[in-house]
């Protein structure tokens, strides 16, 4: 999961300098990412982020729930300890979330679809 968070803080890093930035709010996710990538062809981009789930997932073939090849990947995974704050401290939760990437030539759009928290570790 680590792995993921740190996915989702590049992109809103790079997203930021394009203009573009995530929005959490008490309502969950209220916008998407996307990023323009140039001279990359929607297959080349593809391509390079079924290679990133490949290291990034034990099983991946088990995380990849749907797909069209150059168009779309959706991922679907569990995390342990996603750590959220909010007036009460720290508090970690199991959470199953699920995240579409879809490709255009020169760019991608990261969408967070759904987050599910399962339950939660007050560590204040």
């Amino acid at each position: 999961m680590r792995k993921i968070i740190y996915f989702i803080v590049l992109l809103s890093t790079i997203s930021f300098a394009q203009g573009t930035e995530f929005k959490f709010t008490i309502n969950g996710f209220t916008d998407y990412v996307v990023t323009p990538i140039q001279g990359k062809s929607a297959e080349e981009l593809y391509k390079k982020t079924l290679e990133w789930i490949l290291i990034t997932y034990k099983n991946p073939k088990k995380v990849i729930v749907k797909q069209a090849d150059n168009d779309f990947i959706t991922i679907e995974s569990f995390s342990n300890k996603l750590l959220l704050f909010n007036t009460n401290g720290k508090n970690y939760y199991d959470a199953k979330y699920q995240i579409e990437i879809s490709f255009k030539d020169g760019k991608y759009k990261f969408d967070v679809i759904s987050v599910n928290l399962l339950n939660s570790k007050n560590k204040s």
